[in-house]
């Protein structure tokens, strides 16, 4: 099904990127645990988007696009943890407005 390759590819790549970036960002002990889910989700989410441009059915994509929306839902959850725990340890993570 390569029309789901325009989307799910660059998706995948965006993921993995994101998941060197976090591997290679020093994190306060105290929110390791949450980095590490973090970690574990990015690279599920990745393996979702990889995997739905190997799917060959419509079935498999159902399947595939089920479990990666439980992986982002998980995703989103743990990104913003990380964020909110950061933000409490230190003014650097703290989010600034927009100009």
């Amino acid at each position: 099904m390569t029309c789901f390759d325009t989307t799910s590819v660059p998706v995948a790549k965006a993921f993995a990127a994101f998941g060197r970036t976090l591997r290679a960002t020093a994190v306060p002990a105290a929110s390791a645990a949450v980095a590490k889910r973090l970690m574990t989700d990015t690279a599920g989410n990745e393996k979702d988007w990889t995997e739905l441009t190997q799917a060959t059915s419509f079935t498999s994509i159902e399947d595939i696009a089920t479990a990666a929306e439980k992986v982002g839902g998980r995703y989103d959850n743990d990104y913003q943890a990380l964020v909110s725990r950061l933000a409490r340890r230190s003014p650097r993570w703290r989010a600034r407005p927009r100009r």
